[in-house]
């Protein structure tokens, strides 16, 4: 009696397989990440996630020339703050100058 419990096992068995294999089923996309990576980002991508995070950092904090410029003219009666700048293009080869303006902005005179 057994044996025929095993046929008959085996014989459902094959039934079942047949079904499967004729229709279509929808199994689920599973993502694999390397282990070297962070949630499936190379390093390029992680360094350049970096760069935007630190330039939107900057973004948030004044500048260098910002900060200069409200404490140099933090008094009205300052004079311009001005630098000569190399034009290696001009003719003559003659220097321009650059003045310092109180949002911490360089304008170009000469």
């Amino acid at each position: 009696m057994s044996k025929y419990i095993k046929y008959i096992m085996i014989a459902s068995l094959g039934l079942l397989l047949t079904n499967c294999a004729s229709s279509t089923y929808t199994i689920k996309k599973e993502e694999l990440h390397c282990s070297d990576t962070k949630f499936g980002l190379t390093k390029n991508e992680e360094i350049e996630e970096l760069k935007k995070q630190i330039e939107l950092e900057k973004a948030k904090k004044p500048g260098y020339w910002e900060l200069f410029a409200a404490f140099y003219y933090k008094d009205d009666n300052a004079p311009l703050y001005c630098r000569k700048y190399a034009r290696p293009d001009s003719w003559f080869k003659r220097p321009g100058t650059a003045c310092l303006k109180p949002n911490g902005e360089w304008k170009i005179l000469k």
